[in-house]
């Protein structure tokens, strides 16, 4: 279980990684992302979301490390949300 939470530590400092590396602003139906040259205009719903998925996918990366990929349980979530990430982001880029 420690990896899995050490993996989260890794997740949240890369989402302040990017914080710190973007302009963000926030508006009443949405947030605003500036990085390079390019706006990402995503509601607080569907950032809520990516966050969600984002996170769940290092904790249960790490507990499936952590277990030597032996506990079923951390694989398939591991699976699960790993899939869900990536409809998730082809979804919304199309």
């Amino acid at each position: 279980m420690k990896a899995a939470i050490i993996s989260l530590a890794i997740g949240i400092i890369l989402l302040l990684f990017f914080l710190f590396g973007s302009y963000i602003q926030t508006y009443k139906s949405g947030i605003d992302i500036h990085v390079h040259d390019t706006y990402f205009i995503i509601s607080y719903f569907s950032f809520t979301v990516f966050i969600i998925l984002f996170l769940g996918t290092f904790f249960f990366l790490g507990g499936a490390i952590g277990t030597a990929f032996k506990n079923k349980k951390f694989v398939y979530l591991l699976m699960t949300c790993t899939l869900l990430d990536a409809f998730y982001i082809i979804s919304r880029l199309s």
